[in-house]
């Protein structure tokens, strides 16, 4: 736009794929757009990022630039177009999210269940020895504490199995 608010370049066609948005934005061959937001915000001083809504409501993203003399360069684009971009990658993104939680929860699960295996196996074998069955022996299947909790019950019932030996052959 000129320093009159009159439109000096503007493009002969709008874009087909702007739709029916296309027929809301006032170009018009040397047409005043003192009224428009962008060349109101140009004048204003207002220079930069500009978001506003047309008369037919449409949203719409501009950039205003001014120049010598006091022209200015209006370019913008609908909202809709601008943001289709984005939301595409923020659609990867949540996927991608979505799935390193899924893939969180497994693995978590899978470590939490195999951390607490042993200390299920050692519970079992325990239960069953305070019932009266002293010649079951806890698994070792490892160097770390559920080894050295299994070593030890079973020395444990060892020596459970060799006291009550011991009293049954002085009873006897």
């Amino acid at each position: 736009v000129d320093a009159d608010n009159l439109v000096v370049a503007y493009p002969q066609t709008m874009p087909e794929a702007l739709g029916e948005i296309s027929s809301t934005v006032p170009i018009t061959p040397l047409g005043d757009l003192s009224d428009y937001p962008p060349v109101q915000a140009l004048r204003a001083g207002n220079l930069g990022r500009l978001e506003f809504t047309d008369e037919a409501g449409h949203d719409w993203l501009a950039y205003v630039d001014e120049m010598e003399y006091g022209w200015g360069v209006v370019v913008q684009q609908p909202v809709s177009d601008f943001l289709s971009g984005l939301r595409g990658l923020q659609r990867i993104a949540i996927a991608f999210i979505a799935g390193g939680a899924l893939i969180l929860g497994v693995v978590t699960a899978f470590t939490v269940r195999q951390v607490l295996n042993p200390v299920g196996r050692l519970t079992e074998t325990a239960v069953v020895i305070a019932g009266g069955d002293l010649e079951r022996t806890a698994p070792v299947e490892s160097e770390d504490e559920f080894g050295v909790l299994g070593r030890a019950l079973n020395r444990m019932t060892g020596r459970l199995r060799d006291l009550i030996g011991g009293l049954e052959q002085r009873v006897a």
